[in-house]
């Protein structure tokens, strides 16, 4: 088609008759021109979906109209465009804080939200803050200076391997001399290599704990809960990028913070499950556990039975094996010092009385024990009747020749008595105990 056909409006389109290549039509005047454009933006901007700038820029100028005039007048306010300059996307008198610009965060900004996060979240110390400051303090390496360390550091590296394989041969440590001459260098070269390549990897190392800082932040800002340490996940990623500076071989094209990100994250990440449970449970397992819950659920939702046969038959499992792996993670623990209740005996005492030890008492707590007993017995004998008293060191197994303490139908069948009365007199015994022990 020619240049004229851009100057005919949307809706004329349809109608215009067809014009042949070879008819030639004369070049439209300027405001014809503009004037088709506007009308092409109108229809623009009707689709749905679709927005131009100059859309965008008169639909700021109607919200700055609205709220100057929620606001009242003011002096300062200027007059709006025109429709037409308005609709012109080469407007040259669009206001400059009406211009489309990227949005950037400064360096002070992104520092201060995350110092906000940090002093935010529970689960950081105090300690992570002055860390994480001294990490920004170390510059960057370029990827130049990267190859460099990384070759120094795996010349060191690949001594000290040398180091091991001669211990293993000679049955001891090989003596410096000994090490030099396996590599075939001096003790002076020796030394100065073993020196630079420390220096290369504690350079590539400190350079590089953003990349430690980076993963924990993914932690924190996910809402890590207040059983965690974020301290923890540092050190453990901070002792994943050592080993990553150790094995890091620039000669195969890679950067090393491609390389470190995996030993990084994968080191992260086994610190948070260590630290999800009191007790450690292997990861395997907890993998094994988080495979069996997906795919427990996805049959569940297939409106298929999820016993766990049928589960570990998905699976590809054994029965056996997936029956620990689950008996290990629904395992519950308990504090001794929680209280425990019951509702036909008043009072409340705690889980620590209803737990038998396992191991067999020392010397040092059965003598402890054994001075307890005499005292009480003693105190008992001194302020209460000895009926009284006798009944109260066998109920609590104060008395040396019985030793465990008897219930309440033994001791009325040892002494004789009824149940209710040797229940009565033990409370009143009590009760008087209390009395004098508050004195």
């Amino acid at each position: 088609t020619a240049r004229g056909t851009s100057a005919l409006s949307v809706s004329s389109l349809s109608t215009s008759p067809r014009i042949s290549p070879e008819t030639s039509l004369p070049p439209p005047s300027n405001a014809a021109a503009n004037a088709a454009q506007t009308q092409m933006d109108a229809a623009k901007n009707t689709m749905p979906g679709f927005t131009t700038g100059a859309h965008r820029k008169r639909n700021l100028l109607e919200r700055e109209e609205s709220e100057s005039s929620f606001r009242g007048p003011s002096s300062s306010s200027s007059p709006p465009p025109s429709s037409s300059s308005s609709s012109s996307p080469s407007s040259s008198s669009t206001p400059k804080s009406l211009r489309a610009s990227p949005r950037r965060t400064s360096a002070s900004h992104t520092k201060a939200m995350q110092t906000y996060i940090y002093k935010k979240s529970s689960t950081v110390p105090l300690s992570l803050l002055d860390f994480v400051a001294e990490i920004h303090r170390e510059s960057r390496i370029t990827p130049g200076e990267e190859v460099e360390l990384g070759e120094k550091a795996q010349a060191a590296q690949s001594l000290k391997d040398l180091k091991s394989r001669v211990a293993s041969e000679l049955g001891r440590p090989p003596t410096h001399t000994e090490w030099a001459s396996a590599a075939g260098l001096s003790s002076s070269a020796l030394t100065s290599v073993l020196s630079s390549g420390q220096e290369a990897k504690n350079k590539l190392v400190t350079s590089n704990l953003r990349l430690v800082q980076r993963v924990v932040n993914v932690y924190i800002r996910n809402g890590l809960s207040s059983q965690y340490n974020a301290g923890d996940l540092m050190q453990e990623g901070t002792i994943a990028l050592i080993r990553a500076a150790e094995k890091f071989r620039p000669d195969k094209g890679f950067r090393f913070s491609t390389y470190a990100m995996y030993w990084i994250r994968a080191s992260v990440k086994r610190s948070q499950l260590t630290q999800s449970r009191e007790i450690s449970v292997p990861q395997r397992v907890q993998e094994v556990f988080k495979k069996f819950q997906a795919v427990q659920g996805h049959m569940r939702t297939e409106g298929r039975r999820a016993a766990l046969e049928d589960v570990a038959r998905e699976m590809d499992v054994d029965v056996g094996s997936l029956q620990k792996v689950v008996a290990a993670m629904e395992q519950r623990v308990f504090s001794l010092d929680s209280e425990i209740g019951n509702a036909f005996k008043p009072g409340v005492t705690s889980l620590y009385r209803f737990v038998e030890s396992r191991h067999e008492e020392t010397n040092f707590y059965s003598a402890e024990r054994q001075i307890a007993r005499r005292d009480l017995r003693a105190h008992l004998l001194h302020h209460l009747p000895p009926d009284t008293a006798d009944l109260l060191i066998l109920r609590f197994g104060l008395s040396e020749e019985v030793g465990d303490a008897l219930s309440i139908s033994e001791i009325s069948e040892r002494v004789g008595m009824k149940q209710d009365k040797v229940r009565r007199v033990i409370k009143q015994g009590l009760k008087s105990m209390r009395g004098r022990m508050g004195e």
